[in-house]
């Protein structure tokens, strides 16, 4: 696999909670290098709105409403997205999570998450020679 960066080798997951009261999601340094924010701003808690603008546009609806289902009904969270990155390339993110519950109402995320996008490439067969 000497055609792809060495860094992409490692599958690294990162992790997150939201707090839903105050709509405010913490990650880790993993995370926050996915997604492209600060580590400082990550470990103080970014908007769920500011991870939804990330998101390309054609699968930004079907996202919002799997959050939406999920706080709805308190199921669980699986969904695979691209995201626009600064430099104007995508990147495949997979993020699976949970809920919290307090007398049956949702209080707290938590979940995982993955840039799956040499996977991806991989699976297209589109690797840089």
């Amino acid at each position: 696999m000497d055609c792809l960066d060495d860094r992409f080798h490692k599958q690294e997951i990162g992790y997150f909670s939201w707090d839903i009261v105050k709509n405010l999601v913490f990650m880790d340094g993993i995370c926050a290098s996915i997604f492209e924010f600060n580590v400082d701003a990550g470990a103080a808690g970014v908007p769920i709105e500011a991870f939804l603008a990330k998101i390309h546009m054609p699968a930004r609806e079907r996202v919002a409403k799997a959050i939406h289902d999920c706080l709805l009904y308190a199921n669980n969270y699986h969904e695979e997205y691209t995201i626009g990155l600064e430099n104007g390339t995508s990147r495949w993110v997979k993020v699976d999570g949970r809920l919290v519950l307090e007398d049956g109402v949702p209080v707290l995320g938590i979940g995982t998450m993955m840039d799956t996008t040499v996977e991806r490439l991989l699976g297209m067969g589109l690797t840089r020679q």
